[in-house]
């Protein structure tokens, strides 16, 4: 956390005390002691990033150790963290610790919170065909034409009254994100999202192609939210699929779509490298 800049005095960290001087108000603010420095400082959440966690099977305590085990409690061991070993921490092991899934993979291949801001309550069964994609599924160069046409999705939890909005986007373009295909509206027949008349399309599916840049492997996010309201053109607002901060959106549209995907997924595809 930062102090404000100053004429003649630039931002800095703002200073704290374990027993007596505290943070201001933050996202989860908490006063921890900084080795860079050597004094503690008042550090809070990311809205786009989750805090480090210990290893799978072990408690974390969000205490930073430096690699010596001196640093730790009695009982808690130094060790990289899950999402980058250079971080370490303070960690116990604990074996009736529970790794929920989506969620989890989600987590860790570092799609939440980075770009949705909540992890899907389902998987949704992404079908190209006859072809059901597997969740991280890469799809080579020579197999983008399975990749052609919208894929029909089906979630397993699902509301007949209820309309869904449906956006895929692709985490590996050049800006923040590239959405490939938006439907909104969308109404669901026994448990398939159907793209009917019904539904709008801002942004009409745009399949991958062994051009597209950068040249490598694309990751594409799948979500769908269950709708609070039916989208206009006054709601949709003018729509930019090109460098868009799909999570800042989705926050900024909590009136019109639950916050929490019901279904989502993801998977890969390779360009045709120069």
């Amino acid at each position: 956390m930062m102090t404000r800049a100053l004429i003649g005095q630039p931002s800095k960290p703002h200073a704290c005390h374990p027993e007596g001087m505290r943070c201001p108000k933050g996202h989860n603010e908490q006063c921890q002691f900084s080795f860079r420095s050597f004094r503690y400082v008042c550090c809070e959440d990311r809205a786009d990033e989750d805090p480090p966690e210990c290893p799978r099977y072990h408690d974390t305590l969000l205490t930073l150790c430096d690699g010596r085990e001196n640093a730790c409690p009695r009982g808690f061991k130094c060790l990289g963290s899950r999402q980058d070993e250079k971080i370490r921490l303070c960690c116990r092991s604990n074996p009736s610790l529970k790794y929920p899934e989506p969620a989890t993979t989600f987590k860790d291949k570092k799609i939440v919170p980075k770009f949705l801001p909540t992890a899907p309550k389902a998987v949704a069964q992404v079908k190209f065909g006859n072809h059901s994609i597997l969740t991280g599924e890469l799809f080579g160069a020579e197999e983008l034409e399975r990749l052609e046409n919208e894929p029909m999705i089906e979630i397993p939890q699902w509301d007949k009254d209820t309309l869904y909005t449906v956006v895929l986007f692709d985490i590996s373009a050049p800006d923040p994100v590239y959405v490939r295909w938006l439907a909104v509206n969308v109404p669901i027949v026994e448990g398939v999202i159907t793209i009917n008349s019904k539904a709008r399309i801002v942004e009409v599916y745009d399949a991958p192609h062994g051009g597209d840049k950068p040249s490598g492997m694309h990751v594409l996010v799948l979500a769908v939210y269950s709708q609070k309201d039916v989208w206009n053109g006054k709601t949709i607002g003018k729509f930019d699929p090109v460098g868009l901060n799909i999570g800042a959106w989705i926050r900024q549209n909590g009136e019109m779509i639950e916050q929490e995907p019901v279904a989502g997924n993801f998977y890969a595809y390779m360009t045709t490298l120069a």
